[in-house]
């Protein structure tokens, strides 16, 4: 395999605008945001991806049924590693090089990465090494990034990696236009004329705000908590809600 460097990567990036199908995070005049419909992404119908796949043996496994899954990485010292918690321990925790490069056929499926701890001191570092892993195992197209700190992640956008804004949370949003709906409505309006973000994303509980205010976005949810047959109906109706594109599930088949 033909080895790119990270930095030419991000060089035709900046140089085109345009090579990975991606806007500028600069302010983004409003005729201009558009739906992202990017086929190279998202497969089809197959909305349903495993959720919390955090070690190789879970993912060969998962990706025998799943188009795709999420897993959760923390950035230290110029690594990744794939751990939900914040209280790993480096010794015995798999890095995302290790992951990649074990999962069998890795470019043949698709990778939600829930990065916990960007923020404005390791967002250089940490889009530099991305950047070399996903040119390493030809993942470019197959990878986006998600997190809470919005401002940090345009860069990662910026550079050709799709993303997928983390957005505040309603609790208990019942269709009623409160001044918490519309402080957060603006939030995400505010930060979609900065970056073009490829993605919304929350709990499942949200399917219904970003439905009413962002159908116009791609949308990604998680299902904590629906584990039951009877959940099941609950989750496929959110398959049939056209903004969202992935539906994390806790289930161990798609359906």
């Amino acid at each position: 395999m033909i080895r790119i460097k990270p930095f030419f990567i991000l060089f035709l990036a900046l140089i085109t605008g345009i090579t990975f199908g991606f806007s500028s995070c600069e302010p983004i005049p409003e005729e201009e945001i558009n739906p992202v419909e990017d086929i190279t992404f998202y497969n089809g119908s197959e909305k349903l991806w495993k959720h919390r796949v955090n070690n190789v043996d879970s993912a060969n496994f998962y990706l025998q049924y799943f188009a795709g899954l999420e897993l959760d990485v923390f950035f230290d010292q110029g690594k990744f590693y794939v751990a939900h918690d914040s209280d790993y321990l480096k010794s015995e925790t798999i890095t995302l090089e290790e992951y990649f490069s074990q999962i069998n056929n890795v470019a043949d499926s698709k990778y939600w990465i829930d990065f916990k701890n960007l923020d404005r001191l390791n967002k250089f570092r940490a889009r530099d090494r991305l950047l070399d892993l996903v040119s390493n195992y030809d993942l470019l197209k197959n990878v986006i990034v998600e997190s809470r700190d919005e401002k940090s992640l345009r860069i990662f956008n910026k550079s050709g990696i799709f993303t997928s804004f983390w957005t505040p949370t309603i609790e208990g949003y019942s269709g009623e236009i409160t001044k918490e709906v519309e402080e957060v409505k603006k939030e995400i309006e505010n930060e979609l004329k900065h970056c073009k973000h490829n993605a919304l994303s929350g709990p499942y509980q949200m399917a219904g705000f970003y439905k009413d205010f962002f159908s116009d976005q791609n949308i990604h949810i998680w299902t904590n908590g629906l584990i039951t047959e009877e959940d099941k109906q609950v989750v496929s109706q959110f398959k049939t809600i056209t903004p969202i594109k992935v539906i994390l599930i806790d289930y161990n088949r798609p359906f």
